[in-house]
């Protein structure tokens, strides 16, 4: 943890009184509990916690009694016993107390009020130990530090509280964070939000325009991220309706696709079917030929080359029948008919022929058999065969 410095500011208690002696004497609100905020050098803000357990300490009350009063607050930041005589309004009577749940109150007096300038509110200078975690409230609010060891050095009379008043009590000062207010009157300057002119210190303005300018920039990176939204957006639209047409397009190309193999397939069934066709046409064919040229040889057609099969078929035709036969103007079907008719009398013809050879050669046959030889031969074995028997 490190040692800083600390102002903290409330607003007067209404009710203060006047003694006879011209001395103010008030009972006023000096700190709180919670969140206080400090306006760092570059602007930013600084959140640090004031637990409870460490603003009510008994040693942290107590630093209060006996502290200088002051107009605003001095060069240094501290009040020491060379510089108390010459910023001192006033004292601390009484150490601070618990006001309620989260103030804290002292007894004061103000020797010299003519000094304050009309300055209406108060700003503590203290010095705390500060715990560089950042973490929650037991309320939810975020913080960047807490503060421990808090000990008053003076109560400083400022023009203007750092977060406004609420209520009887006013949050932190315009002082920025570890720079002190020197003494005599601040350099006021007026500044325009909206339509409304206010008239503030120089710190407030600087930090009003150090926020404004933030928000300038937050406001101009919000157009840029807006711009860049709608781009992305409209670029997004054109990829859907991008991604739209080409699936309209793969899917016609799809069709086409299905179209083309349905067609190839008829197409390669189609050439099968030709192929078989033309195969067993082939076969057909060159069995027909076989048939031909075996009934050709039967019907003795001389020359058999260079004729095709319908021309071989007349011929073998007319060579049965003779060349009278007329084929002129005849359709395929009557010279096919024409020549079945033949083929089956050639057919018809061998079978005869068969027949009749079979039966000569059982003549033959049966004539061989009443050779001498043969005779000789047969009356050989049956003479054998009778001597058998009578043994």
């Amino acid at each position: 943890m490190r040692k800083v410095l600390r102002y903290d500011s409330m607003q007067f208690v209404a009710g203060a009184v006047t003694t006879p002696e011209g001395f103010l004497l008030d009972s006023p609100i000096v700190a709180r509990t919670g969140i206080y905020t400090y306006l760092q050098p570059d602007g930013s803000v600084r959140r640090e916690y004031r637990p409870p357990d460490e603003v009510f300490a008994e040693d942290a009350l107590v630093s209060f009694k006996g502290k200088p009063i002051t107009v605003l607050h001095p060069k240094g930041g501290r009040v020491t016993a060379d510089t108390a005589h010459k910023v001192t309004i006033g004292t601390i009577m009484s150490p601070a107390y618990r006001k309620n749940d989260t103030d804290v109150a002292c007894d004061i007096i103000i020797h010299s009020p003519q000094e304050t300038k009309g300055f209406r509110e108060l700003s503590v200078g203290y010095s705390v130990e500060l715990e560089e975690t950042p973490g929650l409230t037991p309320d939810g609010e975020p913080y960047d530090a807490v503060q421990h060891l808090i000990r008053c050095n003076h109560l400083a009379v400022v023009p203007s509280a750092r977060a406004g008043r609420k209520a009887r009590l006013n949050l932190d000062g315009n002082e920025v964070l570890d720079g002190f207010e020197s003494e005599g009157n601040k350099n006021m300057v007026k500044i325009r939000i909206d339509s409304n002119e206010f008239e503030v210190e120089q710190a407030v303005a600087n930090h009003i325009t150090a926020l404004t300018n933030k928000c300038d920039a937050a406001n101009a990176k919000a157009d840029a991220a807006e711009t860049k939204f709608t781009q992305v957006k409209t670029e997004l639209e054109k990829v859907k309706t991008d991604a739209a047409d080409q699936k309209v397009k793969l899917d016609a190309a799809e069709a086409e696709r299905d179209a083309l193999k349905g067609k190839l397939d008829a197409t390669t069934a189609e050439k099968e079917a030709a192929i078989e066709k033309a195969v067993g046409k082939a076969k057909a064919e060159v069995k027909e030929r076989a048939e031909l040229d075996a009934c050709a040889k039967k019907a003795q057609v001389e020359k058999t080359d260079g004729l095709d099969n319908k021309a071989l078929k007349i011929a073998i035709v007319k060579a049965l029948r003779g060349d009278s036969v007329d084929f002129e103007g005849k359709t395929d079907d009557y010279i096919n008919a024409y020549y079945d008719s033949i083929k089956n009398d050639l057919n018809d013809t061998d079978e005869a022929v068969r027949q009749q050879l079979n039966k000569a050669r059982q003549k033959l046959d049966g004539q061989e058999s009443q050779t001498p030889a043969a005779k000789h031969r047969q009356d050989m074995i049956d003479r054998m065969t009778n001597k058998k028997e009578e043994k």
